[in-house]
């Protein structure tokens, strides 16, 4: 099993607003997962459903003519299996997202050989990725809010920070070189 460590940085709701390309809350729905063409980590890619866009925007992809354009999670995890072999890479500190789930989810372009954006893929900014139960945030980094300072556990009260930190934003919502 190969694992890689995720780790939070300490940060507030406002700076992960403002360092993050997108805040969504959306469904995430077909999940693939695959080995990356290096041949060196099990990503898994999710199609977002967005829901409401909290913060930021999104850059849907259409892949092929005909089809609708849609927006993708990529995650350094997954199962998949090569010659018989069954080939696990997990999360250490965060939970694996479930398919047919709502999240709210603070998200960063995805790079390939770690420069060049991959156009409508991201990652997640900070391991903040939160499942919606209700009126309640849950959040899948292992230490639960520690890492997010000011954050509560009410979708309603995170909803009306991420919309003041968005209201002092400028028209650019990721920092260069970030």
């Amino acid at each position: 099993m190969l694992v890689r460590l995720i780790e939070t940085m300490p940060m507030s709701l406002d700076d992960m607003t403002r360092r993050s390309t997108a805040v969504v809350e959306g469904i995430l729905s077909n999940a693939r997962t695959y080995i990356d063409e290096s041949d060196t980590d099990v990503l898994t890619d999710f199609e977002i459903i967005p829901m409401r866009v909290l913060a930021g925007s999104l850059t849907p992809v259409q892949v092929a003519a005909g089809a609708r354009a849609t927006v993708v999670l990529r995650v350094n995890a997954g199962e998949v299996e090569r010659n018989g072999v069954r080939i696990h890479s997990g999360l250490a500190g965060l939970e694996m997202p479930i398919v047919n789930t709502t999240y709210v989810m603070f998200l960063q372009p995805a790079t390939s050989d770690g420069a060049k954006p991959v156009p409508g893929v991201y990652r997640l900014f900070n391991g903040a990725i939160f499942e919606r139960a209700g009126d309640r945030l849950v959040p899948l980094a292992q230490g639960g809010f520690g890492a997010f300072r000011g954050m509560t556990d009410r979708y309603a009260d995170v909803a009306a920070k991420i919309a003041a930190a968005r209201a002092t934003m400028g028209p650019q919502t990721n920092p260069p070189g970030r």
